[in-house]
């Protein structure tokens, strides 16, 4: 049997990762027909219908200026996706080509790039994406940008971390011995090999980008009215206390998604790492 077929003969017996892949395909397809299932368009005025509660017309009711709340949950989890898939992805890039070469070449840039690495730990999630929105402008770009910034240091010491360990193989020094050039040598031994850690930490990554999203939008920095998103949703809830839908539909969809995430990748994590568990 193969490597591959491995971990995926484990698959069935996760049924954690089951779960998660059910609920974050839930959100998935939610997104993806996003344009053909929405009732409305979601920044559509119903006058008239202000704070409607769950009917007939409106399955999930209506906010406090009338616009459809399955509408708009459905947009947002569509942006959710967007923005924070491409976080993870730009923050993941940048910091494994970062962490892959400083571990693998070792030498005074490894010393650098570590100590901005602990510095970087030490700021929280929330204030790591404050600083980059404040710096750009709020909005999905911004968003973007934050949750990326917050997963280079992350990934450069997972990767640098791997390099290390690979770069000693016996495997690596007949590669050496062979004549492969360095470029070479990572591309075809050390990257390959780092993979799994490489999508564990993916896994466990989006999760906070969706909480990161989802809290800087709460507090007004994300994408700006009308567009609709979960925590922005959340937030106008909060003003609206006698109408409990506006903040439990958007809260379902944000706790489906990241429960769904965090066993997704935790079932991931047992197949491809089972001595983790």
């Amino acid at each position: 049997m193969t490597t591959l077929a491995v971990p995926l003969a484990a698959v069935p017996r996760h049924r954690n990762m089951i779960a998660g892949g059910l609920a974050v395909g839930i959100v998935l397809v939610l997104a993806a027909l996003a344009p053909w299932i929405t009732p409305y368009d979601p920044v559509r005025l119903f006058t008239g219908h202000e704070l409607s509660p769950p009917g007939p017309q409106f399955l999930l009711g209506t906010d406090a200026l009338g616009r459809d709340v399955l509408s708009r949950v459905v947009v947002a989890c569509r942006n959710a996706v967007q923005v924070d898939v491409l976080g993870v992805a730009v923050g993941a890039l940048i910091g494994s080509v970062i962490g892959l070469l400083i571990g693998y070449f070792g030498g005074w840039l490894d010393n650098v790039v570590m100590r901005l690495t602990d510095i970087a730990f030490g700021f929280p999630e929330i204030i790591v994406g404050i600083v980059v929105v404040a710096l750009t402008r709020p909005g999905l770009g911004a968003i973007t940008w934050a949750i990326a910034a917050f997963n280079v240091p992350t990934f450069v010491r997972i990767m640098r971390g791997c390099a290390l360990q690979l770069r000693n193989r016996p495997f690596v020094d007949a590669a050496v011995a062979a004549g492969l050039r360095d470029r070479e040598i990572i591309a075809r031994h050390v990257l390959p090999n780092s993979l799994p850690m490489f999508v564990i930490q993916v896994g466990l990554a989006l999760p906070d980008a969706v909480l990161l999203d989802a809290g800087l939008s709460f507090i007004g920095l994300g994408a700006p009215p009308p567009a609709p998103t979960l925590g922005g949703m959340l937030s106008e809830a909060s003003a609206v206390l006698d109408a409990t839908w506006l903040a439990i539909v958007p809260g379902a969809a944000l706790c489906l998604f990241v429960m769904g995430l965090n066993l997704l990748a935790d079932g991931v994590r047992d197949v491809l790492d089972p001595g983790g568990r």
